[in-house]
């Protein structure tokens, strides 16, 4: 492991990036003080046309398109007045105001940032463009094919308030189904993810774990397993792989004490993206049946930008009164 000279020695050197890091150890992505109209984004003053107003303001750009890249303090002290796209010719379309930051260690020549519009895609029920990389949403703009200008009543606040990081946690109990997804919202999952099922099941089964990652839509494979037994990875196609976690009893087989697992990430060596580790500890039934005392991890072969949800499912039957939980730290 490299060991990196410490922020703000007072003979040490160290990039920007360790700045950077620094910012997003501290705060969550989003307009700082939302509240106050930071980065409100209006019809334009001067008479309303194509154009949107979009407040003077703070905002904490997290960096997505690196590993290790950090977030960018963005400021800007005066309104800016940002084009939209002309009206289309048939149905709505939904487009997005965003802050984006251009970092020439990332791509591009440039090393500063823009307020601008992503334009959406036309239809008849037409959704807002996902959040480019290295940039923030303000808000949406909903454009008719017979719109003449933006209008206030045409903007959706899209703007999330940057603060302090927290961990993300949730937990739900589930019962009677055979199968429970848990969503890690976008600002989380791409360093530590936890998870862990508590429980039984209606017949007894075998436990699975899906682990899905933001990486062109696929689910990420797991190999090259340690351990033993019930330990075991398999897949039917590409967007399917599977953690196989162990036998989970039925309800007059006693109560699985738990199992629970980590899901780490770290960067690739050519900066492709993050590679993640996955390990799970097993623990006995309650009647000391079924034991699943082997620990185990592997090496997720695809690379990563962060785990999007995780999926607990059963191959035959259903759960019965069983906690599934999922902790995610701040993106990194």
């Amino acid at each position: 492991m490299a060991l990196e000279v410490p922020v703000w020695m007072q003979e040490g050197t160290y990039s920007a990036r360790q700045d950077r890091q620094l910012i997003a150890a501290l705060s969550s992505g989003g307009v700082v003080a939302p509240h106050a109209g930071g980065f409100a984004v209006s019809e334009r003053a001067a008479g309303p046309n194509f154009t949107v107003d979009v407040a003077a303001g703070r905002a904490v750009v997290p960096g997505t398109s690196q590993p290790g890249q950090g977030s960018y303090l963005c400021v800007s002290t005066a309104t800016e007045n940002v084009a939209v796209p002309p009206a289309p010719g048939a149905n709505s379309r939904v487009d997005l105001v965003v802050v984006r930051v251009r970092d020439s260690q990332v791509a591009g020549p440039d090393n500063d940032f823009v307020v601008e519009v992503v334009e959406g895609v036309a239809g008849a029920d037409p959704v807002a463009p996902a959040v480019p990389d290295d940039a923030v949403a303000l808000a949406e703009v909903v454009v008719s094919s017979d719109a003449v200008a933006v209008t206030d009543s045409m903007i959706g606040d899209r703007r999330q308030a940057a603060g302090p990081q927290q961990e993300f946690f949730h937990s739900e109990i589930v019962d009677g189904v055979g199968s429970v997804t848990l969503n890690i919202p976008a600002g989380f999952g791409n360093f530590l993810v936890e998870f862990g099922v508590t429980g039984q099941a209606s017949s007894a089964a075998t436990l699975r774990a899906r682990i899905n990652g933001i990486d062109e839509g696929y689910a990420l494979s797991v190999s090259r397993l340690r351990g033993s037994e019930v330990m075991v990875v398999g897949s039917d196609t590409r967007d399917s792989p599977y953690l196989l976690l162990g036998g989970l009893p039925s309800g007059d087989a006693g109560q699985l004490a738990g199992v629970r697992g980590t899901i780490t990430a770290a960067p690739y060596g050519d900066g492709s993206g993050r590679r993640c580790i996955v390990e799970a500890q097993g623990f006995e039934t309650s009647d000391g049946n079924g034991a699943l005392s082997v620990v185990a991890g592997g090496s997720c072969l695809t690379p990563i930008k962060r785990v999007e949800t995780v999926t607990f499912m059963l191959n035959t039957g259903t759960f019965v009164d069983t906690q599934v939980w999922v902790r995610a730290h701040p993106n990194v």
